[in-house]
């Protein structure tokens, strides 16, 4: 059984930070609540001092936990031994489409699901939805390249 095949322990803000670039205010992933095979699942938590969060903002959510699903199946994982910010296997990640069903309030919980749809080389495509209680929020289809060398 490979790595991408066996469920991952919760991701903690720790092994997150090790992964992406992003700081907050702008890293939208709390916490990797599952990975199995070509599906991830996370969750942010819009802070209460916010205003209504944006669509453009929980799409880049989207995109943060497509980067998470490809580093984290190059790392296995396992924890990166790199400085922080620095283990992200995925480079650009961009939209190709996007759906905004509804608003996101202070305070709400972000739930993410991204699962890879595709594989052509070292790009591939993602379908992500975002809910806030079961209700649909953005669904969005992205594009990530895996960094070579």
């Amino acid at each position: 059984m490979s790595p991408l095949d066996s469920p991952l322990a919760p991701a903690d803000r720790r092994l997150i930070e090790a992964i992406l670039p992003h700081r907050p205010p702008f890293l939208f992933v709390d916490r990797v609540v599952d990975r199995r095979g070509d599906r991830l699942e996370a969750r942010f938590t819009v802070p209460a001092d916010a205003s209504i969060w944006p669509g453009a903002a929980v799409i880049e959510g989207l995109a943060q936990c497509a980067q998470l699903a490809v580093s984290l199946e190059q790392v296995g994982g396992q924890g990166p031994a790199a400085p922080s910010g620095q283990m992200a296997a995925a480079g650009l990640v961009g939209r190709i489409q996007a759906t905004v069903s509804g608003p996101v309030e202070p305070g709400a919980v972000l739930d993410y699901v991204v699962e890879r749809r595709q594989v052509l080389g070292a790009m591939m495509r993602f379908w992500g939805q975002a809910t806030v209680g079961g209700r649909p929020i953005v669904e969005a289809i992205l594009v990530a390249t895996r960094r070579v060398g």
